[in-house]
């Protein structure tokens, strides 16, 4: 009986962890790009590694290891917005 109680909180807790939001770190830079171009490494949650996630940066959208709750300046990309990935002008 202790076996299968212990089964079942391994599962809740496993369960709950798989589906905790994931938030952005803090950006590296509060500040607007000084450069004259920008770079997307991402533009959805899925080009990231599933520990990480895509957050906007002042100089384009990193991906970067998520955090589990909000901090006050990081963004996280939501699936669908306009982007392409790469160099911008």
């Amino acid at each position: 009986m202790n076996s299968k109680i212990c089964i079942l909180i391994f599962l809740v807790a496993a369960v709950a962890i798989a589906t905790s939001e994931k938030h952005c770190p803090m950006p590296r830079d509060l500040s607007s790009c000084t450069l004259k171009y920008k770079k997307n490494d991402c533009c959805k949650q899925s080009d990231c590694r599933s520990t990480d996630v895509c957050c906007k940066e002042p100089c384009g959208n990193v991906c970067q290891r998520a955090v589990d709750r909000p901090v006050y300046g990081g963004v996280k990309v939501n699936d669908g917005e306009r982007c392409t990935e790469g160099w911008q002008k």
